[in-house]
């Protein structure tokens, strides 16, 4: 570089309070630029900077490192008033909001069990798109740790997905205060907003819980990693699953209980379905009691169902909780729910509707079968992702939802992508509460009393489609999707194809669920 030449151009989080992390502007000769979040303020930005004669010119003034600039236009800089760089900073403003998650010292996130420390930002959108959008010129900040999440997300995707845990309770995009939040990648789901609607069903069908979610342009370490769905992490807690919070001084059947049905923790699933990873990670595993497993990695404690066969998680009392405890004591409130949940299995496979009924809220059993049923949703034939939960003196009850992204005709792996076939009702519980009229009939109210809101799920597709469009655009730019739309269903090329897909999907289902409650 000749004499009089700007050697760099960079800006950091210490000089620059409002930034979410240091960054260093590129050089294309003359030409400097740097791509940033959306929602940062760029009108007072203060650089650091080398020339060759530690000199630098702004409007033929001399600035030093640490001088506020007006980066939102053009700025021409000089090092010797003859050499004029031009420098462009612009913002990636998909119309949804920029979350940006920077670790500890940089330190790359590649682990579901390691946890980094981190600072989160959140800031930007169009405020055209209401709570899909910050309010101009708010920014939210917070500290914690991030962590990698998911199965298929973890052991075959290229695009991660993320758990951020902060410190404090936050609100984001006018959901409630709360510390964990989840950055779902969703990598197969080409339209992005399968989950979404799947929460907005949940709402229309009056479930108890829902976990609402939001769209968000992901940032990690500085980095653009493209659109990803915040949403409200499946806890305990007053705005989540406001359930009664576990005390070792009360009683097994005095506190609340979250299972999680995870088919994932069945050994042959490990190697296999895992691309070879963790392999081994069944020989990692003890056996705390005859019938109850837990995972000193992941932390899950699981065991089987007598009848189903299937895997239930205890993901609350947790397992930091229950292992502290003596053995005697934690058998304890592992046999009330394991013995719960068998006693309602039992009844269920002997097709007794009124014994059934004493264990599980049959309402919210029939709401979480219509939407699932409704999706065709993969996961939904009590493989995995199925939650329910129990409170104090109250029967267990399904849900929250979780984890729509195979739903609505995306997968071809059990015919999801039939429109007028029964996805649920030949597999586990089903097959037997189908044969009961009382369950058949409460399908029936529950169906009938959401119609109408169900009717409204074309306009609610269509909205968040128009709100995603921009970013899924930028997204499939970063996640080349033309091999794994080899084997998903709709293999459609354009972001508009694939949203009428899901629009005629969901017309052709509602019409197929119509014909089939009415028939009971």
């Amino acid at each position: 570089m000749h004499n009089g030449d700007l050697k760099y151009l960079a800006f950091s989080v210490k000089d620059n309070a409002s930034l979410p992390f240091d960054f260093e502007s590129d050089f294309d000769g003359n030409d400097i630029t740097a791509t940033l979040p959306d929602g940062i303020d760029l009108t007072k930005l203060k650089p650091m900077f080398k020339t060759s004669t530690g000199k630098l010119y702004l409007n033929g003034k001399e600035i030093k490192s640490g001088t506020a600039v007006d980066f939102s236009k053009t700025v021409k800089l000089s090092a010797d008033k003859k050499n004029e760089y031009t420098v462009n900073l612009s913002k990636i403003n998909t119309g949804i909001p920029s979350l940006c998650i920077t670790t500890q010292n940089y330190e790359i996130i590649n682990s579901k069990t390691e946890k980094k420390n981190c600072n989160m930002f959140l800031a930007g959108g169009d405020t055209k798109n209401g709570n899909y959008a910050m309010p101009k010129g708010k920014i939210v900040k917070g500290k914690g740790t991030v962590k990698n999440r998911g199965w298929s997300s973890w052991y075959t995707y290229p695009k991660k997905s993320y758990t951020l845990k902060l410190k404090d309770n936050i609100t984001m995009l006018g959901l409630p205060a709360g510390k964990e939040w989840v950055l779902a990648a969703n990598y197969n789901d080409v339209t992005i907003i399968r989950n979404a609607v799947a929460a907005q069903m949940a709402y229309n069908m009056g479930m108890e819980f829902v976990m609402d979610i939001r769209f968000v342009d992901l940032w990690v370490n500085g980095n653009y990693n493209g659109s990803y769905q915040l949403i409200e992490k499946i806890e305990v807690d007053k705005n989540r699953v406001n359930i009664t919070k576990f005390k070792e001084n009360l009683a097994p059947d005095k506190v609340g209980y979250l299972l999680e049905i995870n088919g994932h923790n069945n050994p042959e699933e490990w190697g296999k379905f895992t691309h070879g990873k963790d392999a081994d990670r069944p020989s990692k595993w003890k056996k705390i009691n005859n019938y109850t497993t837990y995972d000193p990695i992941s932390g899950d404690i699981f065991f089987t169902a007598k009848k189903s066969g299937r895997i239930f998680n205890i993901n609350k009392p947790s397992d930091s909780k229950l292992m502290k405890l003596s053995e005697n004591k934690r058998n304890k409130y592992i046999d009330y729910i394991y013995n719960y949940l068998n006693a309602f299995e039992n009844a269920v496979y002997s097709d007794n509707y009124t014994k059934a009924s004493k264990y599980m809220d049959m309402t919210s059993l029939a709401k979480w079968y219509c939407i699932n049923e409704m999706a065709s949703n993969n996961d939904s034939q009590l493989h995995c992702s199925c939650y329910m939960y129990k409170d104090v003196g109250k029967k267990m009850k399904m849900g929250p939802l979780w984890d729509f992204d195979g739903g609505y005709g995306n997968y071809i792996y059990a015919n999801e992508q039939n429109q007028h076939l029964p996805f649920l009702d030949k597999h586990a519980w089903f097959e037997h509460l189908l044969k009961m009229p009382q369950f058949k009939a409460e399908v029936k109210k529950v169906w009938n009393n959401a119609r109408s809101k169900i009717g409204a799920l074309d306009g609610e597709i269509v909205k968040l489609g128009n709100i995603v469009k921009n970013a899924q655009e930028l997204n499939y730019e970063l996640w080349d999707l033309t091999d794994t739309l080899g084997y998903i269903y709709p293999q459609y090329y354009s972001y508009d194809e694939q949203i009428n897909y899901m629009r005629r999907y969901v017309k052709s289902r509602t019409s197929y669920m119509d014909r089939k409650v009415v028939s009971w």
